[in-house]
């Protein structure tokens, strides 16, 4: 299940590399949150064939196209629509379910739609999350599954994630330390962790590519959209090993996320400063107990004002800091509203 909110090309791109996965026997569907970009029409473009895609990571595939599309309104996906026989029968490289929201549901709420309506109208028992900034590798499917066939009790498996067009990883699972409210997704410590495994349980895993069982969806929930985007990966995980699923990063199982950046995406990723701060607190605040939660705002700050001179002599990036301030009064504000969950 792709989540698409405008980066279009992104979009493209991300799709062809799922119509060139190994794995034999899967669905694709799209789920777009009100984009402004013309999205839909390009993605119904794409899958006729007439839209050619260049990008130095997958080789575009005319000889798989046409793509059969569905396309559902978001109050007929969640209804229960009856256009899946037009396409059960096709090809898992031939058909493509997409989803159109009236209005951007956020990164959680989004996601949400998208798992319900493949939870309730496919007779699967996976789902794998994927945001549209990303290029999966042909196997990457085939090692999540392997993991998940072997592992009783798995209820999410997350990708190795390299940033960009480097070998850097960006997110090779995640660790939390409640004292200090971090939430670890790579370097030495994890490094270490996950040295000559092929897979390892972890707190958490990033829902930029994750896979979650029909079975922990049904007993732990979907996603918190409390949560806007950040931190709602991190909660679902804490979630989901306190109900006794374990939480695997699967290494061999590879993705990237794409390099090309259009500037609503750069917008996009000014808004993170917002998002994540709020998000950071609203999980403390429902989960760490106040020691934990005194202690990891101490924390917080004084890893900001480490930061402060630097700000000062260089990049001044001022919009960065009302944000942060912005995402935080929010929280204050609304903290209230957000059920604490009993350690």
């Amino acid at each position: 299940m792709v989540l698409s909110f405008n980066g279009s090309e992104n979009t493209l791109r991300c799709l062809e590399s799922l119509y060139q996965i190994t794995y034999p026997e899967y669905y694709v569907i799209v789920v777009d949150n009100c984009s402004q970009d013309d999205s839909v029409q390009k993605i119904k473009e794409w899958a006729e064939g007439r839209i050619h895609l260049e990008s130095k990571f997958l080789q575009y595939n005319p000889e798989g196209k046409p793509i059969r599309y569905i396309d559902y309104k978001r109050s007929e996906a969640e209804a229960g629509g009856d256009k899946e026989k037009e396409i059960v029968n096709l090809p898992s490289q031939k058909r493509l379910i997409i989803i159109e929201n009236e209005r951007n549901y956020g990164n959680a709420g989004g996601k949400n739609i998208g798992m319900r309506y493949a939870l309730n109208m496919l007779n699967i028992e996976y789902v794998v999350l994927l945001d549209n900034d990303t290029i999966v590798s042909p196997h990457f499917l085939d090692e999540l599954v392997v993991v998940a066939n072997r592992e009783p009790g798995a209820g999410i498996l997350g990708s190795k994630i390299y940033h960009s067009d480097t070998s850097e990883v960006w997110s090779g699972g995640g660790l939390i330390n409640y004292w200090k409210g971090t939430t670890l997704q790579r370097g030495p410590k994890i490094d270490a962790l996950v040295e000559g495994k092929d897979a390892v349980e972890m707190d958490w895993v990033a829902t930029c590519c994750a896979m979650v069982s029909r079975q922990m969806c049904q007993a732990v929930g979907l996603l918190d959209e409390d949560f806007t985007f950040g931190f709602e990966e991190v909660e679902i995980g804490i979630r989901a090993t306190r109900h006794g699923f374990k939480v695997l990063y699967v290494p061999k199982s590879e993705i990237r996320h794409d390099p090309s950046h259009t500037s609503d995406d750069m917008q996009r990723r000014r808004m993170l400063y917002y998002s994540v701060t709020k998000g950071q607190f609203t999980l403390m605040h429902k989960y760490w107990s106040r020691l934990q939660f005194i202690t990891a705002t101490l924390y917080f700050f004084a890893h900001h004002l480490s930061y402060l001179f630097h700000f000062l002599a260089y990049s001044r990036d001022w919009d960065a800091v009302r944000l942060r301030l912005r995402g935080l009064l929010d929280f204050v504000k609304e903290r209230n509203h957000y059920r604490r969950i009993k350690t």
